[in-house]
């Protein structure tokens, strides 16, 4: 008896630390034995859990690197075309600067942004707090969103009035113009940006009247991994929920009463 009960108690102990040696998350069907209602085989059937959501997330970072390398790729094919057309002279010299400058900074913004993404997600840095009016930020956002907006005939509007307070400027100013490109890039014909107090805080909220986010994507919307309908990786939502998690702030994406998609952040200083 003492035997059957040292080889019932080891066996499994056993299973599970070849099983563990083995591991590797690009191996999808590895036969990870199954426990009971043991100690030891919770244990197992925790571990097993653990490793799905390991090749899950070792199956995301792929796609991610494949969508990310694919919209790099986009702007570096331009400039390449646009470089050799111009050596051919099959467009004109200033055309054809115009496009490769162009595609050089949305290659350029890019790169800031997965890097912006993964040092927010390795390194933890103070924000410098700093006394602004939220509405001149707001209405330097609108400002700058004006050029992208009339380009694609979109009417932007503002609905802010003045409210000073201690921020990490930088960052918020980051996602209400983010808020605002992508609102612009999905619109039909209008886009409005709203600032509204409240107690101990504001909400920044963008609206719009495209097509909208389908409710089951809305919470995976912010995910580094997510992919939207047009096969455009969100890395800037992605930096948005990074922020807004870090300043323990709330952030969401709901049905507009534009009919399309509402994009808020609130964010209250004892979050802090």
């Amino acid at each position: 008896m003492g035997l059957w009960f040292v080889w019932k108690t080891t066996r499994p102990l056993q299973q599970l630390k070849d099983a563990v040696s083995k591991y590797n998350p690009s191996y999808r069907n590895m036969g990870l034995p199954k426990g009971d209602t043991s100690e030891i085989g919770q244990l197992m059937n925790t571990f097993s859990s653990m490793s799905g959501r390991i090749q899950q997330q070792h199956q995301q970072q792929i796609e991610f690197l494949q969508n990310v390398s694919h919209e790099l790729r986009t702007p570096l094919m331009s400039i390449q075309g646009y470089a050799s057309a111009i050596k051919d002279q099959v467009v004109s010299v200033e055309h054809g600067l115009n496009v490769v400058t162009a595609e050089s900074e949305r290659l350029i913004q890019m790169v800031d942004w997965l890097l912006q993404l993964t040092r927010m997600e390795t390194v933890h840095e103070e924000w410098k707090l700093t006394e602004v009016d939220l509405q001149d930020m707001m209405e330097h956002v609108h400002q700058l969103i004006a050029p992208a907006a009339v380009d694609r005939s979109i009417l932007t509007t503002l609905d802010a009035a003045s409210l000073e307070m201690a921020i990490p400027a930088e960052q918020i100013f980051q996602i209400a113009m983010n808020f605002m490109q992508n609102a612009v890039r999905y619109a039909s014909h209008e886009v409005k940006l709203s600032l509204e107090e409240m107690p101990g805080g504001f909400r920044i909220c963008v609206d719009d009247d495209g097509p909208g986010v389908p409710v089951h994507e809305r919470d995976s919307v912010f995910d580094r991994y997510y992919t939207g309908q047009t096969g455009i990786t969100g890395i800037g939502l992605a930096i948005c929920k990074q922020i807004a998690d870090r300043l323990g702030a709330a952030i969401s994406c709901t049905e507009s009463a534009l009919g399309g998609a509402r994009f808020c952040f609130e964010f209250q200083q004892d979050g802090l």
